[in-house]
């Protein structure tokens, strides 16, 4: 961490990783863990890490056709 002596701010010095990128690589360009964190020079946890996270964000809905719906219900009056 670094902090502006003129304005207080503090911020991280180096390259930024996009990981977006790691879940291009994967989906994609099929690409393993450990091949992912060579490209980028991270650890193949820090990889598996970041792209459960992704999985967890994204949860595609695939409309399907309903061929039999079953639905098991109980009454108990308007009482």
């Amino acid at each position: 961490m670094y902090k502006c002596h003129a304005c207080g701010k503090q911020f991280r010095g180096g390259n930024r990783i996009n990981y977006d990128l790691f879940w291009q690589e994967y989906l994609y360009n099929k690409q393993t863990y450990q091949e992912i964190s060579n490209r980028y020079g991270v650890s193949a946890s820090t990889v598996k890490r970041k792209i459960a996270t992704i999985i967890e964000e994204c949860h595609p809905v695939i409309p399907q056709k309903v061929v039999f719906l079953l639905i098991d219900t109980t009454y108990f009056g308007r009482n």
